[in-house]
């Protein structure tokens, strides 16, 4: 994963697709061509907190999703 593009690498996490790391990219003043390995410091932590910040990912987003799936297969609940 070292070796992508940054715009491809960060659809790797769970909700993360391609025009929302399109977007981050163009945010963050961030090239979207450029390798995750060439990467400073300081715009790894851009990235971490932009996302901590701004989006629902990885176990968050899937615990919501399972949650609506729950909802409504419960009797009753209307579609």
């Amino acid at each position: 994963m070292r070796e992508n593009r940054l715009e491809i690498a960060l659809t790797y996490s769970f909700g993360i697709g391609r025009s929302t790391s399109q977007k981050m990219c163009a945010e963050l003043d961030l090239n979207p061509s450029t390798r995750v390995r060439d990467l400073t410091d300081s715009e790894v932590n851009k990235i971490r907190l932009y996302i901590e910040n701004n989006l629902t990912v990885e176990g968050d987003l899937r615990r919501d999703a399972q949650t609506d799936i729950k909802r409504k297969i419960e009797p009753g609940a209307s579609q």
